[in-house]
């Protein structure tokens, strides 16, 4: 039945009226109030990654494109530690600076040891520079804020986070040509915990590939693990799979990633899962 047509009426002709005046209301799903930020202590934390050229390593293949920075990185994205490390912002090519055409800013979501998220704005110089942080634990996501003058708003080469010391762990990436971490790597920070709520995936390359969410909790959402258990599968092939759901909770500290075991060489997909975070002090 269709919902009786009102009027819009002033305040004063409102209260002048000798009829009461109903006017509908209709509810605000609850996925679009929180991302209005109507409900407190409540957001979306989503990721989304992609790989190119997958591999067949029998513990699987992140997905990241970590095989594509030069020299290549790890097929599993390497973890600080609780305790944190010294990290750089790294750029493989020189017009990725302050000065050049490509990225010249980049601003990154990171995990300090205690567990608390915050955020960091880092120039770009073209090569490596210190992040200004002294020890991160977890690299949540990192993108471009500033460009140069070109009409890509890109940038020209990888940018990536890396180890100070042991170059060979990077954490996170921009790849050339783009402006946004394709990492679907995430931390739940101290004080929340995360409801996933859907994820999918797809393969372009007409080669079969299990796609497995994972996360270093227990089923129930209640213990944290040193290892990654799966949260559900996913053979694809040659297309876009549909939406699906995730149900399990997730506790603070909690890692979550996507991992890929392909049949063959040469696999290549995409992935994005989504759900809610929440802050414990308003349940």
């Amino acid at each position: 039945m269709r919902p009786p047509l009102t009027t819009h009426l002033t305040d004063a002709e409102l209260r002048a009226s000798p009829v009461p005046v109903t006017v509908p209301v209709y509810p605000i799903p609850f996925d679009i109030a929180v991302q209005a930020g109507l409900k407190p202590g409540w957001r979306i934390m989503d990721a989304m990654g992609e790989r190119q050229s997958m591999g067949t390593t029998a513990t699987g293949e992140d997905v990241w494109h970590g095989n594509a920075l030069v020299p290549a990185a790890t097929a599993e994205i390497p973890y600080p530690g609780a305790a944190g490390v010294q990290m750089q912002l790294v750029c493989e090519n020189a017009g990725d600076t302050l000065a050049g055409a490509g990225v010249q800013k980049v601003r990154i979501d990171y995990i300090l040891p205690n567990g608390t998220e915050a955020f960091i704005d880092v120039e770009t110089t073209g090569g490596a520079v210190d992040i200004a942080i002294p020890l991160i634990r977890f690299v949540q996501d990192m993108y471009a804020i500033q460009w140069g003058a070109g009409a890509t708003k890109t940038a020209i080469g990888n940018i990536k986070v890396w180890e100070k010391a042991t170059t060979t762990n990077v954490f996170n990436m921009i790849k050339a040509g783009g402006n946004k971490s394709l990492v679907p790597n995430r931390m739940v920070p101290a004080g929340h915990i995360y409801i996933p709520q859907g994820w999918h995936s797809t393969e372009a390359k007409s080669k079969r590939v299990a796609y497995r969410p994972r996360a270093t909790c227990t089923p129930d959402g209640l213990t944290l693990l040193d290892g990654f258990l799966f949260k559900d599968d996913s053979f694809i092939i040659a297309s876009a799979g549909p939406e699906m759901r995730l149900t399990d909770c997730v506790c603070a500290l909690t890692r979550m990633k996507v991992t890929a075991w392909p049949d063959a060489v040469g696999a290549e997909g995409s992935v994005h899962y989504w759900g809610y975070l929440v802050d414990v002090s308003v349940l």
